[in-house]
């Protein structure tokens, strides 16, 4: 149940390969067989980042995935301490 909840999850926030600029950073949005190839092969430095609360990462989340809500990065932006070099993978329960 719970892996297919997270493969509902992945597929519901995924969904297109665009990129954006947002005040001159480059942001990318992937769909989730992109994702998954990233994690499969290891992609060095990828860090994933779970923005929903932490009641829902307790319930479900991608292995290996860092709970920071995002209600708490939008107070403290310092809690993304992650290397500079680090590729930070953000998903949550809503859409764009």
């Amino acid at each position: 149940m719970k892996s297919a909840y997270l493969l509902l999850l992945i597929a519901g926030l995924l969904l297109c390969g665009v990129t954006s600029v947002i005040a001159g950073e480059v942001f990318t949005v992937i769909n989730s067989e992109e994702l998954k190839a990233m994690i499969d092969r290891g992609e060095p430095d990828l860090v994933l980042v779970d923005t929903r609360s932490t009641e829902e990462y307790q319930e479900a989340h991608i292995k290996g995935a860092v709970s920071i809500p995002w209600a708490r990065l939008e107070k403290e932006p310092a809690a993304l301490t992650f290397p500079k070099d680090a590729k930070l993978l953000f998903y949550c329960s809503g859409a764009t």
